[in-house]
C-alpha cells in the first residue's frame, strides 16, 4: 500500500492512543462510545502491525495521571480493561504480550488478570506487544534504579536498560501520537530517546490501516543520524 518499503520497517513502533473522547463528541456520542471504538481500532492496528512483520509494538492505554479523570469514566475504563484482559486466550495467542505499569490503585481482581496475562513464557522470535496500563515513564525509571540496587548490579547503561519494563525490546523507532497533540505525556521517555515522532491529526478511533501506512512512509522519509553527521 502506498510507497512503504517493506524491508525498511521499524523494529519497534509505539502509539499514544489519543482522541477517543473528541471523536465521540464530534459525532454526538458518549465518551464511552469513543473508548469502545478505540479498542476496536487498536485490535485492527495490532493485527496489521503483526502481519507486516514489525517485531515490537507498544501502546499507551492508561496513564497513572488518567486516574484524575471523572470517576465514572475511570470505572468504565477499568471494567473494560479487565474484560479485555480476561478475554485473552493464552493458549491460542501466537505472540508475546506484556502488560506494563504500576500496581498501585489497581484492585486485586485487576492485578490477578494482569498477572495471568504476564505469566506466559516469552518466546524470542515472536511478535511482542507491550500494553502500558496505569503507566508512568518517570516511575518506570525510578523503579529500574531500585531494581538495579536490589539486584546489586553495577550502575551502567546496559544494566539499567535490563531493568526497564520493555526489556529485551530495542528502543522505539517510530512513535505515533494521534489527534495532533505534540507531547509524550510521560510515555517511555527513556525508550523514545531517539524515536521518530509523528503527530497525525487523525483521532485514534478513526486511525486506519491507511493511516498506519502513511506513518510508516513518513518514518522511511526521515534521515535518522543518531547524533552523527
Amino acid at each position: 500500500m502506498g510507497n512503504v518499503i517493506f524491508n525498511k520497517l521499524p523494529n519497534h513502533i509505539a502509539f499514544i492512543l489519543d482522541g477517543n473522547g473528541r471523536w465521540a463528541k464530534k459525532l454526538g456520542l458518549s465518551r464511552t462510545s469513543g473508548h469502545l471504538k478505540g479498542i476496536n481500532t487498536l485490535k485492527n492496528i495490532i493485527k496489521e502491525v503483526k502481519n507486516l512483520g514489525i517485531k515490537y509494538m507498544s501502546v499507551y492505554c492508561f496513564s497513572v495521571e488518567n486516574f484524575d479523570r471523572p470517576k465514572e469514566e475511570v470505572d468504565f475504563l477499568m471494567d473494560k480493561a479487565y474484560t479485555e484482559f480476561k478475554k485473552i486466550d493464552l493458549k491460542k495467542i501466537d505472540f508475546n504480550i506484556r502488560i506494563i505499569g504500576e500496581r498501585t490503585r489497581l484492585d486485586s481482581k485487576m492485578l490477578e488478570a494482569i498477572d495471568q496475562v504476564n505469566s506466559t513464557s516469552f518466546i524470542e522470535d515472536r511478535f511482542t506487544l507491550f500494553v502500558a496500563f496505569n503507566y508512568s515513564s518517570q516511575l518506570e525509571i525510578v523503579n529500574a534504579a531500585k531494581e538495579m540496587k536490589s539486584r546489586k548490579l553495577a550502575f551502567t547503561k546496559e544494566n539499567f536498560e535490563k531493568c526497564l519494563y520493555t526489556y529485551p525490546a530495542p528502543f522505539i523507532d517510530l512513535l505515533v501520537r494521534t489527534s495532533h497533540e505534540q507531547r509524550l505525556s510521560n510515555f517511555m521517555l527513556y525508550q523514545a530517546s531517539y524515536a521518530e515522532l509523528y503527530f497525525p491529526k487523525t483521532l485514534w478511533p478513526a486511525f486506519t490501516k491507511k493511516c498506519l501506512y502513511r506513518a510508516l512512509e513518513e518514518y522511511q522519509n526521515r534521515d535518522r543520524r543518531f547524533g552523527k553527521l
